[in-house]
């Protein structure tokens, strides 16, 4: 495994103290482990990224009162301020098919242990980790408070924090749901927010080159 943080969006100092957003792994149709890349993302919601579940997280912002965008297509703050990383690096068509099987718990230990470095380096004061099948390693691994869950079709949103840091754990966006259902979660986003972004303004502005070089 990769040593050194990767984050596929490119770093400026507006990502400082923002919003992580973090996948489990990078999808594609050939498998590979993980290997060193360069950063492709101008920010979350540009062309550039080629994520192609970012438009669907989009929409779930703008369900709940943040649209990533202006109408003339200017990214608003919070965009500005998301960072994307994945939690493994590889590249596999789904989870279950990565090569090497699932991961064993000192590859998840390494990763999360990866994952906290970048938080650290980066002053992240919220993650959104898309990823439920990781709710308790990352209750354990961030050293988390009891999860709030909120109900979300069949599944749940999972909200705790620590000192420092607010998550969610949510579906994969890939996991289709109707309207009124990303609606009911409107007041608890929100909610979460503005938490992150109170913090992200006290923190701003960040440092003008990626602390992630001296790692």
């Amino acid at each position: 495994m990769i040593d050194r943080p990767f984050v596929s969006t490119k770093y400026t100092p507006e990502r400082y103290g923002g919003l992580l957003v973090c996948g489990l792994n990078y999808g594609g149709k050939n498998p590979s482990r993980e290997i060193k890349r360069e950063p492709w993302g101008e920010n979350f919601t540009h062309i550039s990224n080629r994520d192609r579940f970012v438009s669907r997280m989009a929409t779930w912002f703008e369900r709940w009162g943040y649209p990533l965008v202006e109408t003339n297509g200017v990214p608003i703050k919070l965009n500005r301020a998301i960072s994307q990383t994945n939690l493994f690096y590889d590249v596999s068509t789904s989870w279950k098919t990565r090569l090497g099987g699932l991961p064993s718990e000192d590859e998840i230990k390494f990763a999360f242990d990866r994952l906290t470095s970048l938080i650290a380096s980066w002053n992240i004061s919220g993650l959104l980790l898309a990823g439920v099948s990781m709710e308790n390693q990352a209750k354990r691994h961030l050293s988390l408070s009891d999860w709030k869950c909120i109900p979300f079709m069949k599944s749940f949103f999972r909200r705790s924090s620590t000192e420092k840091l607010h998550v969610i754990v949510c579906p994969h966006p890939g996991f289709h749901a109707s309207t009124p259902v990303v609606d009911s979660l409107r007041d608890e986003m929100r909610d979460w927010v503005e938490v992150i972004l109170k913090e992200y303004v006290r923190k701003q502005p960040g440092p003008r080159l990626d602390p992630l070089s001296n790692l």
